[in-house]
Order: C-alpha cells, then structure tokens, then sequence
C-alpha cells in the first residue's frame, strides 16, 4: 500500500474468532502501519490493533511499537525494526489470549480477562490490514504470503470450548458448532457421556439448533433430537 495521509484499510468479508494468522510485512523509512483483529469493518476501535511502526516516530515506545496491541499490552520481546527487510508475523487469538510473534520469537502475550482496557471486548470480528498512513509521500506498508488457519472450523478445537469456565467462550464454542453442523453431531453426542454437567448443557443445546438448523423446525428440534440420538434428560 502507497499512499500519503490516511490510507484505505482492508478487511475480510468473514468474522473470525479464533485463529492464527501469518503474513510477512515490510515498511518503508516512513511506515505506520498494523493488523486489526476482532474488529467491525471500518470500525477498529471495537477490537484490537497489532502495531507495525518504523523506528523513525519519536513516539514509539514498548506499547505503541511493532509487536504491541497498540495501546492496550506493550512488547515485552522487542523485535527488530529495520526498515525495507521482510519479517514474518503469526498473531494467534486462542480464546482469552492472544500471542504476537516476530519471526518466530514471541513479542507479546495478552489475557483479555485481566488486561482492564481488553474485558468485555469482543471475542470475534474481521482482520483488517491498515493502509500505510505515514505523513510523507512515496512511503509504503507490503504484505505477501498471508495465511489464515480458522480454528473454529475444528471440531477438536472448538469441543474444548465447552469445558471453559468463561461463559463467553462456552457460548461461542457452541455456535462455532452449530456452524460446523453435521460434522460436530458425532463429537457432540461423545461429549453427552461424560461427567461436566455444564459442557453437556451445552452439547446438548448445541445438537439442538444443529437439527433445528437442518430441518428449519424450531419446535421440533427436541423431539427431532431424543428420537435419533436417545439423550438422557438425567
């Protein structure tokens, strides 16, 4: 991205949750760039940036420097900031906590329950790239090798969301399984078995929209349920 002043933003068309995303970046001398994660489209201040910042502001300290969650954790592994070289980036939003690598070192590690800035922000949105915004013409931001793995597309993942403490996290691990429908019947039935009254409410709830979603009949969703899949109320 080239521009000079406030450039355009890009953002994905889906919401994500929970994920890891790589990407490789490089800046000119002058780039003010960062990655918008859990936000609306067009909106960042709903979710989080990840800074991306030449060394050349005076400004730029441990919570506003490339690697920080720009205003919210500062950098506790400053990475290097030389200017026209590429470095790989993997920030990976895991539930309550979010990690930020540089090249493979981890810059910053954030829990959104206890950092007071993050509690009760928005656990799923879009990844946005900002336009470099740098006050000087011919100055740029690149990407190349963006790479996205949707956690909430595993079944794997997304059952051990149902044995989280947070509410939050259990209610969206339920509706990442309604979205994953029949692929999550099997795991979900298994989970039906075990001893966590509060993960089998929710496995349970969960198979209900499942079938309600297939059939698209809200009201017999419970009878659809107990007559294929046999759940014990006890």
């Amino acid at each position: 991205t080239r521009s000079f002043g406030a450039g355009s933003d890009l953002f994905t068309k889906k919401m994500y949750g929970n994920y890891i995303f790589r990407f490789e970046f490089m800046l000119s001398e002058v780039g003010n760039s960062g990655v918008f994660i859990r936000c609306k489209p067009f909106d960042q201040g709903a979710g989080f940036e990840v800074q991306l910042l030449a060394p050349w502001t005076p400004w730029r300290d441990d919570l506003h420097c490339t690697g920080s969650m720009y205003g919210h954790v500062a950098v506790t592994n400053r990475p290097p900031e030389t200017t026209g070289v590429w470095y790989k980036m993997e920030i990976k939003c895991d539930r309550n906590i979010i990690t930020i690598s540089v090249d493979d070192k981890v810059t910053t590690m954030a829990n959104t329950d206890t950092v007071k800035s993050m509690v009760n922000k928005s656990l799923t949105g879009v990844i946005g790239l900002q336009g470099n915004h740098a006050e000087k013409k011919g100055q740029y931001a690149k990407f190349r090798n963006i790479y996205i793995r949707d956690l909430d597309a595993e079944p794997d993942y997304l059952i051990k969301g149902f044995y989280e403490i947070n509410s939050q996290l259990r209610t969206l691990a339920e509706a990442g399984a309604v979205n994953l429908g029949a692929k999550m019947i099997k795991p979900l039935a298994d989970m039906m078995s075990g001893d966590n009254i509060v993960a089998k409410n929710g496995a349970k709830q969960a198979l209900f929209d499942i079938v309600a979603k297939a059939s698209g009949n809200e009201t017999s969703k419970k009878e659809e349920l107990d007559k294929f899949f046999k759940i014990d109320d006890g």
